[in-house]
């Protein structure tokens, strides 16, 4: 079994990526034996509903179907719940990955088709109480209009990191 560590940082903790740190990102890293072996990133949005927004949770190929991308999605479901705060996924997922984000108490909102491109899968987790079914509406669609937005840098961003994963495990 291998050594394993995860760390929370906030934006201004980032040490890695400067653009990573101007955009505002939190990040969970996983380390495996010392190692950067996968990060979840996500963003902070206070209206209408204080709410993180999840860019993205990456494992690196060599450590797929070992349950880490469950692990590092319940480190960030226990920051949501502690901080009382509502998260947001929008990404284009296989049915294997909205498997395991319903296990992890996900709730699926919807899909949002593309015109030549693939579908993207809505969820949500954790809605404060007080929120209405039109206020997490609200914030879905304004999430989705930013992801929109986002979309360009988020697989530069992954092209990065993997690029930065694999030079470190050389």
């Amino acid at each position: 079994m291998s050594e394993k560590e995860f760390f929370y940082k906030k934006p201004h903790e980032q040490q890695t990526n400067k653009e990573e740190r101007e955009l505002g990102h939190h990040s969970i890293d996983l380390y495996l034996e010392g190692e950067r072996e996968g990060r979840l990133i996500y963003s902070y949005f206070s209206n209408p509903i204080p709410t993180y927004f999840v860019e993205y949770i990456y494992i690196h190929h060599k450590h797929k179907g070992r349950g880490y991308g469950s692990e590092i999605l319940e480190k960030a479901n226990q920051i949501l719940i502690d901080k009382k705060r509502m998260g947001v996924l929008i990404n284009s997922m296989s049915n294997l990955k909205k498997d395991m984000y319903k296990r992890h108490g996900w709730i699926e909102w919807g899909r949002m088709e593309e015109e030549n491109e693939d579908s993207f899968m809505m969820m949500y987790f954790n809605p404060p109480k007080w929120a209405s079914k039109e206020d997490i509406d609200t914030m879905i669609k304004k999430l989705t209009k930013h992801s929109e937005n986002i979309e360009q840098r988020k697989l530069k961003r992954k092209q990065q990191m993997i690029e930065l994963l694999e030079k470190e495990n050389v």
